[in-house]
């Protein structure tokens, strides 16, 4: 449980950088390139010297998994920002969220992995879930933008994002469940975040030498402060995972759910922004969704505590 809060904690973090970039004017990709690199440096230097540097080597069976999750990171993360302008903010952010819906049901009918049998209340919170994760993050959108947002071109970039979102976090859990031992798992995020941080060197330096964009100390300051809480939210997902016994189906929607509403909470205290009526009942929902699908764990919690 301390993992999973954790999880949400830098998660939330995540978000309170990503946030101040519009304030402070900072290019977003010049800066996730550098939080990669970042990312890289903080699991060397917090894990470096409690394992064994003899784990990073091509006989890992989880090797080239990392190398290729990093590429698909990065372009993931690029596509995200390209249906964000193109499309809309709120399809990029839909799309990613809502795409937890695939690690879920890998996990329920692939995997298997779930601690115990879910019930229809359990079916019901994961899709109160998905309710309460559209309601809480729609946001007024310009007429033009959503007539714009129907092209047949839109709808396959916000369905990319959709499918390679949730791709990502299924290849994590099964990666988690069969490769990944805990004393690997920094590891293997050093290189992950370093294979994202070369494939992201490249588009940005495409970008910069092309015109479209100039290197700017802003954007380095940016990386710094995003890399730390990137490298640990992935880092205690990993670790949640592995001490819900890789329940992908209980784990991602109280996860998501769990950002979705601390950070809602921030951005009202920090940056004094103001729900919608639909926002403030996908908030609602969100909590209601989260003990529906753990309400047996709430109510041993309970009885346990009461005893």
């Amino acid at each position: 449980m301390i993992s999973l809060l954790l999880g949400i904690l830098f998660s939330v973090m995540l978000f309170i950088a990503f946030r101040s970039f519009k304030t402070l004017k900072i290019n977003t990709l010049q800066a996730v390139v550098i939080n990669y690199y970042v990312c890289v440096i903080t699991g060397w230097f917090a894990f470096g010297e409690s394992s064994q540097l003899s784990l990073i080597s091509l006989s890992n069976p989880w090797f080239i998994y990392a190398l290729i999750l990093g590429v698909a990171f990065m372009l993931v993360f690029y596509l995200i920002a390209i249906t964000t302008q193109i499309v809309s903010v709120t399809a990029g952010s839909l799309a990613t969220k809502i795409s937890l819906v695939i690690p879920v049901m890998a996990s329920l009918f692939i995997f298997q992995t779930q601690q115990k049998t879910f019930n229809w209340i359990n079916y019901s919170g994961i899709a109160l879930a998905l309710v309460a994760i559209v309601l809480s993050t729609l946001k007024k959108e310009k007429k033009d933008v959503q007539i714009h947002s129907r092209s047949t071109r839109n709808f396959l970039l916000t369905l990319a994002v959709f499918v390679c979102a949730g791709l990502i976090d299924t290849t994590l859990n099964y990666l988690n469940l069969h490769y990944i031992k805990p004393a690997s798992s920094a590891f293997f995020l050093v290189i992950l975040f370093g294979t994202a941080g070369i494939a992201g060197s490249i588009i940005a330096g495409y970008r910069i030498a092309t015109g479209k964009d100039r290197l700017q100390n802003r954007n380095l300051v940016g990386g710094l402060y995003l890399g730390i809480p990137n490298f640990f939210s992935v880092y205690f997902l990993l670790d949640a995972l592995s001490a819900f016994g890789n329940d992908g189906a209980f784990l991602f929607p109280v996860f998501n759910i769990g950002i979705i509403v601390c950070s809602s909470v921030a951005a009202i205290i920090i940056f004094k922004e103001r729900l919608s009526r639909l926002n403030q009942l996908g908030i609602v929902l969100a909590v209601l969704a989260i003990f529906f699908i753990a309400y047996q764990e709430v109510l041993q919690y309970l009885t346990t505590s009461s005893n």
